[in-house]
């Protein structure tokens, strides 16, 4: 009896020691709760609405491009006049050409959904590798033939101003931009998508082949015709009824021949090649062409709106501005409004503590084990948190192949097709998904 008596205060007293501990603990570390829950005006509530809201209507059409009369020339609202200040030193000092000659007589008009800008500024930007830095060529810069538009349709010019099908959709013109310039102010010609195609994708002196992908069509390669210095057109062996959708994507289209050509393994000069080689320590024609061609070689010229300043082997990595940029807002002032962008390399987990503090201007990020710290933090760091979501409604989601291969000489696989294609199979998957534990896992 004196052992067991022995054991319950031994037990009695670890309990209350477990007790006072988990009070102590939860008296320092547990947060002060409110006695009345937090009570949102209706203003707030409103606003908040605003953030989520992504909805339109179907029949809205809306595009950013805008369609001008490039006839009308010096006398039009849009004709290029207006340029970033800094840009308008330059020119003061001899340093540069007025404005109208840098951006040309057929520029893009543009108007976002703000109207008109103000020149000026910084676009602090927080990457996760230094990879990443390659979205200059393409979701930073756009700087492709044809654009979506923001809801999608309909695609509209942008590096060319127009185009034109034959019947059967084989023959695709694309008209160019008159006097539209390189970043090093050399002229942007039908010559530079013919070297593109002819002496870096088909001779395979790109880095990625898969960048010309879309002109294949069926399997066979298409072809690329200069009809004169502002006219290409783009023939394929069968018809290309999504031609524009692909080129709507196709970032790699163009070389500027006149900086790349003299570099070329076969076409190129020999003895600056070599010498070239010799100072980069390349060991070969090729990989030194390569090199020459990434994003980081500031003196390769460029179409984007920003152009990569100074090369730097470590972050932050800065571009700026281009002064030859060829596009302009509806009053005619030079685009783009930002003088600079500044992309600076984090850890994948500091990204949102970097947001929190106000070091991003804007980024579309997925932030989701950080919501909380974000949506407090609102206030102290000045930025806003848009509640934005794929037309996916999410990122994570099971895609059944509707088009499952059946083998006749495999029964199995005429089961599996009709299985997938059997709508209550799809519903009953999506039931089987234990949603409720999977929050509690990944985001309590």
């Amino acid at each position: 009896m004196r052992c067991v008596f022995r054991y319950c205060g031994l037990f009695l007293i670890a309990g209350c020691l477990y007790l006072g501990c988990l009070y102590f603990w939860s008296y320092i570390l547990l947060p002060e709760l409110e006695e009345e829950p937090i009570h949102y005006s209706q203003e707030e509530i409103e606003y908040t609405k605003t953030l989520r809201d992504v909805s339109f209507k179907e029949e809205d059409q809306y595009q950013i491009q805008q369609d001008v009369n490039y006839s009308e020339g010096g006398s039009s609202e849009w004709y290029p006049k207006g340029e970033s200040p800094l840009l308008a030193e330059l020119v003061e000092e001899g340093k540069l050409p007025p404005v109208a000659e840098r951006v040309g007589s057929e520029p893009v008009v543009i108007e976002g959904v703000d109207g008109i800008g103000n020149y000026g500024g910084t676009w602090f930007r927080v990457s996760g590798s230094q990879a990443n830095i390659d979205l200059i060529y393409n979701f930073l810069s756009g700087s492709t033939l044809v654009r979506w538009s923001p809801l999608g349709y309909p695609i509209v010019p942008h590096v060319c101003k127009g185009w034109k099908s034959s019947p059967d959709l084989k023959e695709w013109t694309l008209y160019l931009r008159k006097g539209m310039k390189w970043s090093d102010g050399y002229p942007f010609t039908a010559d530079d998508i013919l070297y593109w195609y002819n002496e870096e994708v088909l001779r395979d002196y790109i880095e990625d082949s898969g960048r010309a992908s879309w002109m294949i069509v069926g399997g066979e390669q298409g072809k690329i015709v200069k009809i004169d210095d502002h006219t290409v057109k783009f023939i394929f062996p069968k018809p290309y009824g999504v031609f524009l959708e692909h080129l709507g994507r196709a970032w790699w289209f163009c070389s500027p021949r006149h900086y790349m050509e003299k570099y070329h393994p076969v076409l190129g000069d020999d003895e600056l090649i070599e010498k070239t080689m010799k100072a980069r320590r390349m060991p070969s024609r090729k990989s030194l062409y390569v090199l020459l061609a990434k994003w980081s070689n500031p003196e390769h010229p460029r179409l984007w709106p920003w152009v990569y300043r100074n090369y730097k082997a470590n972050p932050p990595q800065v571009f700026v501005r281009n002064p030859y940029y060829w596009g302009v807002d509806s009053s005619g002032n030079q685009l783009p409004y930002i003088d600079r962008m500044h992309i600076e390399i984090k850890n994948q987990r500091i990204i949102p503590i970097a947001a929190a503090s106000g070091d991003i201007t804007f980024t579309i990020y997925v932030m989701d084990l950080y919501y909380t710290l974000l949506m407090e933090e609102r206030e102290a760091g000045g930025y806003e948190v848009y509640h934005w979501f794929p037309a996916t409604r999410s990122r994570y989601l099971i895609n059944p192949n509707f088009n499952y291969y059946v083998d006749p000489d495999k029964p199995v696989t005429q089961l599996k097709y009709d299985l997938i294609n059997d709508k209550r199979f799809r519903q009953a998957l999506s039931l089987a998904i234990n949603r409720r534990q999977i929050i509690d896992i990944v985001y309590t």
